[in-house]
């Protein structure tokens, strides 16, 4: 399976408090971003692309002036045109569903809708009930108020889920949560936010309950194993997203990264022990979903 991915922008509007993007600079040049991006997606269509996403920071704020909203539109109809010929299987699009206004989106979503290929839509989000509506509520009434109307139109959502230690300790509800809202759900290791010099613990104390203690988690994570409502062998596997390969952009224009670890391409974005996973170990938190599977 190969996956096209876009990082079109990386700004948002929204500054949740845990966002790995967050206190990211307005990046201007948008439309650039969108000619480039419909550039190499010709390229790329011509090696054979079975999945392509598309990213942003936030793609769809309604504040946008109008040549940005109608260069993103003229991508996504791009897009879909390869959809119909057969060159694209599906097309994930991501967005935090935290706007009151959604027009945009629905304009971008009735683009699938009226050439017949909704099926091949999956909107991705995000799910962090402290870093995105403890201090906020009105943003949850947006996001359930889009994803439930998402469900009632037939478009699949993905929500992705970092493995916080507020989240733990949130009594989350697998079944209760995928029969309300979506057909399925990701996990993320935390890391410390991109461009934070620190480590684990400075953030901590300027956030509180972010990094996961190691023996929460392993609890955690045998509870959801017995419950038997997700599939707990695939969490945080690095594999399934072996055959990536990710644009994103910088001040100058796209770079280009694959998660093949022996493509010469390959720039990953490395974080230190200290910065990731575990507040209290530096073991990998997939070392322990391995362990746990295997008992």
């Amino acid at each position: 399976m190969r996956f096209l991915q876009f990082e079109l922008w990386t700004d948002c509007p929204f500054a949740c408090e845990f966002c790995f993007n967050k206190n990211i600079k307005n990046q201007k040049r948008k439309l650039e971003a969108l000619s480039q991006a419909s550039e190499i997606l010709e390229k790329e269509i011509l090696k054979g692309v079975e999945i392509v996403g598309v990213m942003g920071g936030e793609l769809f704020n309604p504040c946008y002036p109008d040549e940005v909203k109608e260069g993103l539109v003229s991508f996504f109809n791009q897009i879909t045109s390869h959809v119909l010929e057969g060159n694209i299987g599906q097309v994930y699009v991501n967005t935090p569903l935290l706007h009151g206004d959604r027009s945009f989106l629905e304009g971008i979503v009735r683009i699938f809708e009226e050439r017949g290929i909704l099926d091949k839509l999956l909107i991705c989000t995000s799910w962090d009930p402290k870093g995105r509506f403890e201090k906020t509520p009105y943003r949850f009434k947006f996001w359930e108020r889009d994803m439930l109307w998402l469900r009632e139109i037939g478009v699949k959502v993905h929500v992705e889920v970092v493995l916080t230690q507020s989240f733990l300790n949130s009594g989350f509800d697998f079944k209760l949560f995928s029969d309300k809202y979506s057909n399925s759900i990701g996990f993320i290791t935390p890391h410390v936010p991109f461009f934070f010099d620190g480590n684990k613990q400075q953030f901590q104390t300027q956030c509180g309950e972010f990094f996961p203690k190691r023996k929460d988690f392993m609890e955690w994570l045998v509870r959801v194993r017995d419950e038997g409502h997700y599939k707990v062998e695939d969490m945080l596997d690095r594999d399934l997203h072996s055959n990536h390969l990710y644009f994103w952009r910088d001040e100058h224009g796209f770079l280009e990264r694959s998660n093949r670890t022996t493509d010469e391409k390959y720039h990953p974005i490395e974080f230190r022990k200290d910065q990731v996973g575990y507040i209290d170990s530096d073991r990998d938190m997939r070392e322990d979903v391995i362990s746990i599977c295997s008992l």
